[in-house]
């Protein structure tokens, strides 16, 4: 490569290290924010899945929510990133999606993000419905518009069980894809006296609202949790990026002075010929 090359190169993967590093500094600041945001949806979804394990406690419910259907008919949410530029995320989310897909009868599959959908569409599969940018910065009525639109299908037994699959972040450092059972809601809870309860829902159509609600707090912590490993994953990946654009640019830069140090040396050496052939 020519030493005009070589300039030509540098300036331009600076310009890019410059754009990876504006990035990083991007998906840190949202890392942050979204951090913050999945630990109010932590104690948002514990507060809500106490209060209802209390009042299940106190007494069998038979409610279709609880108790399920019959039958083994299947629907998967699967949430993704809407964008790429975030290392292996999404490669590793749709792996483990292949494998719960095997073990189960899906019936429609529901994308929360744009690469999800891309993907089934490259492998032929219909998506009944996608959810486009959520992923980045979730909100509670976002969560709100996917559970009622689960629960509609559920309550025309289209469905007899709804899994959703995400990346959980228990720590930064360590991400692991979750593939959890929503409808029929699973929780463990212990017979107990229901005297320290002030109210006790009897009513099917209020324990109803109180299973919805619980269901849509499952959603809007899954969205959460997504969402922080998305950005983390996306800080790490141009910060990695830019850690290599830094290295290819000092190597570029080597390369240039060692060739630029040859031409000098050339030109002396032509030029002490010359000279030298003057004097002969």
């Amino acid at each position: 490569m020519k030493g005009l090359e070589l300039k030509h190169r540098i300036s331009s993967i600076k310009e890019t290290v410059k754009i990876t590093k504006a990035m990083q500094l991007v998906s840190a600041s949202k890392m942050y924010k979204a951090e913050q945001v999945h630990a109010l949806s932590c104690e948002f979804m514990q507060g809500i899945a106490t209060s209802i394990k209390k009042i299940l406690s106190c007494d069998a419910h038979n409610h279709p929510y609880i108790k399920g259907h019959k039958g083994n008919r299947s629907g998967i949410i699967v949430l993704s990133s809407d964008k790429g530029l975030c290392g292996d995320f999404n490669h590793v989310l749709m792996k483990n999606v292949e494998d719960n897909i095997k073990n189960k009868n899906i019936g429609k599959i529901f994308t929360v993000g744009h690469m999800a959908r891309e993907y089934f569409l490259k492998k032929g599969i219909e998506v009944d419905h996608s959810y486009g940018y959520i992923t980045q910065e979730p909100h509670s009525f976002d969560a709100e518009t996917i559970a009622n639109d689960m629960l509609k299908l559920y309550d025309s037994a289209e469905f007899d069980e709804i899994y959703i699959i995400y990346t959980s972040t228990p720590v930064l450092s360590k991400q692991e894809v979750i593939c959890k059972k929503l409808i029929p809601i699973e929780l463990d809870y212990e017979k107990t006296d229901n005297s320290n309860l002030l109210i006790l829902p009897n009513d099917n159509e209020s324990m109803t609202s109180l299973l919805s609600l619980y269901i849509m707090a499952e959603i809007y912590h899954a969205l959460c949790d997504n969402s922080l490993a998305v950005n983390y994953k996306r800080m790490v990946a141009m910060q990695q990026s830019t850690t290599n654009g830094e290295e290819i640019v000092q190597n570029l830069i080597t390369e240039f002075n060692h060739k630029r140090q040859e031409s000098i040396t050339t030109e002396l050496m032509d030029a002490s010929s010359s000279e030298q052939g003057r004097q002969l």
